[in-house]
């Protein structure tokens, strides 16, 4: 009688923190199944890669990642491979013609399905396709396969992890129903008002059950809502990962309960537009600084974060958090976009640099050690050289500690793609290196004037030189430290000594 070989399998993460929690969970739901996670590609006998496509430069590196997995499956045909994510969704059947040796395409809100479907991609070698760009197995009288209705799962679940790391803020996903002839109308958001009405409340995310056992990360990502009702003229996220649905509260607690009692020290809680949790339509109506409230009083948990924030829903209410719950830290990703109010207003953006400017002094004033990030796009069409300048003197104004920036790239679906106006790829470039040598001088400056400071800081890794740890800082500033290895996953306290852009140097403080 032989042995059952180990079914192994491998997930290649691109983009923002919710791809890393997707991944998470899926990788869950497989061990679930009996299937193990390998680091050894040539071990695996599933690859998937998690994609996406918030820029175009971003999709088009996940297509070439694909187009060189291909001498994989050469070598071995038994091989599964997948794609997932913002890519997969938008693309949906329209990838096989490039990427033919897929076996799996599948768009975000259907990930859970992965595990299930897996023997019916070990048995056939049609690939299979589970996204609203089109929905089937490939072949002659191909079957459809029938989308599960997540929204009529309503009960607590306990879920999953990842390591936090921040950036581009609207950077996620979240999707469904099957759209005919993949039509790129903005008025057909791929998860419909009808989908949602379905479970008896408009806004309702559930996640199922992928139960963990395995020790948590220090810092782990959760998601508490997806979607985004927003339409950002330059966003593709609204028509990948559908309107805003918010997950039950109970079930947020019950995750972030069991990642702190697994291990994890920090917790950043996640969604396209984490101010909207709960409004009006989204289950039981209670709000986001509610939903902080409760997971901040968790035992055990040290460090709460959230990304991402539109400056237009920002209430009292939430402002106020950061000077009454101590275990919320003391930064933020706050996306600016860019500083002119004509551009703002062409984004559809929905506030003025007044307002932001305003809702900056707020916070600061109940929090002023309040480190604060953002998201620039530079080459907005129509942004004339006047309005670049005045992003660029908001950045002087408000002194971010650092800034995620990009040339604006067009993305099938949205307003701007069609808007005339275009800045010559030269232009933007060449604005985009002037404003981040704006940022990098203001950067600099924020972080000599912590020398001398002690800092708490989470041990997350190692450093680039021999004996050389690595960590993070409350305020999200990266560190380095000579310190042993068994400090790992430990908050420590720091000394800085010396200061770059990009990181500080520091010694362990006696």
């Amino acid at each position: 009688m032989h042995e059952k070989k180990t079914r192994n399998f491998q997930i290649l993460t691109y983009g923002c923190q919710m791809n890393i929690y997707d991944s998470d969970r899926l990788g869950a739901l497989l061990r679930g199944r009996g299937w193990e996670a390998t680091e050894n590609r040539e071990e695996a006998d599933f690859i998937f890669v998690n994609t996406c496509s918030i820029r175009e430069k971003a999709a088009r590196r996940v297509i070439g990642h694909l187009k060189r997995l291909r001498e994989m499956k050469l070598k071995n045909p038994a091989l599964l491979l997948g794609v997932g994510g913002c890519v997969a969704e938008q693309e949906g059947k329209k990838l096989l013609d490039e990427v033919p040796w897929l076996n799996l395409v599948v768009g975000p809100s259907r990930l859970d399905e992965i595990p299930e479907i897996m023997e019916t991609l070990s048995c056939s070698d049609r690939p299979v396709v589970l996204s609203g760009q089109g929905s089937g197995t490939e072949g002659p009288a191909a079957p459809i396969i029938p989308m599960l209705d997540k929204t009529d799962a309503l009960s607590p679940t306990p879920g999953l992890s990842a390591p936090p790391r921040g950036g581009e803020a609207e950077d996620s996903k979240e999707v469904s129903p099957k759209r005919a002839g993949g039509s790129t109308n903005p008025s057909q958001a791929l998860l419909t008002e009808e989908k949602l009405e379905k479970s008896g409340s408009r806004r309702i995310l559930s996640l199922p059950p992928a139960r963990e056992t395995r020790p948590a990360p220090m810092s782990s990502f959760l998601t508490i809502m997806s979607g985004c009702d927003n339409y950002c003229a330059y966003c593709v996220v609204p028509y990948l990962r559908g309107p805003e649905r918010s997950r039950p509260m109970e079930e947020v607690i019950a995750e972030a309960r069991s990642l702190v009692a697994r291990g994890s020290l920090e917790i950043t809680l996640l969604g396209q537009n984490v101010n909207s949790y709960g409004r009006p339509g989204h289950r039981d109506g209670r709000d986001f600084a509610a939903l902080l409230t409760e997971v901040s009083a968790i035992e055990g948990l040290k460090r709460l974060r959230f990304t991402t924030s539109h400056p237009k829903d920002f209430p009292d209410g939430l402002v106020a958090l950061f000077g009454s719950l101590p275990n919320l830290c003391e930064h933020l990703h706050l996306p600016l976009q860019a500083g002119s109010d004509a551009v703002l207003a062409n984004m559809g953006r929905r506030y003025t640099k007044e307002k932001y400017l305003a809702l900056v002094s707020s916070l600061r004033k109940v929090r002023p050690e309040l480190a604060l990030s953002t998201d620039v796009i530079v080459g907005f069409p129509g942004e004339t050289e006047e309005q670049f300048l005045e992003t660029v003197s908001l950045l002087e104004t408000v002194r971010f500690d650092s800034i995620y920036s990009f040339k604006y790239s067009d993305r099938p679906m949205t307003k701007a793609n069609l808007m005339p106006g275009k800045i010559p790829e030269e232009e933007k470039a060449e604005r985009l290196s002037r404003l981040q040598a704006v940022q990098k001088a203001v950067t600099l400056e924020i972080h000599q004037n912590l020398v001398g400071l002690e800092k708490e800081v989470l041990v997350e890794g190692f450093g680039r030189k021999p004996g050389q740890l690595s960590g993070r800082t409350r305020d999200m500033k990266i560190i380095n430290f000579d310190g042993p290895a068994n400090l790992l996953g430990q908050l420590v306290k720091v000394t800085v000594t010396e200061a770059w852009p990009v990181s500080l140097l520091g010694k362990m403080a006696t």
